[in-house]
């Protein structure tokens, strides 16, 4: 479904919905940071 605006929904709950695709990117950086450190902190990497 999309609202008369023509955007999806899941766009409009976001925080910021102009700049969703920035939002999907920060959130695998912070992701790919969080993954990182716990290789670190068991020595895997």
């Amino acid at each position: 479904m999309t609202e008369p605006n023509n955007e999806p929904t899941w766009k409009s709950s976001l925080p910021f919905p102009r700049k969703w695709l920035a939002y999907v990117a920060i959130k695998f950086i912070v992701l790919a940071i969080v993954i990182y450190v716990a290789l670190r902190y068991y020595g895997l990497a």
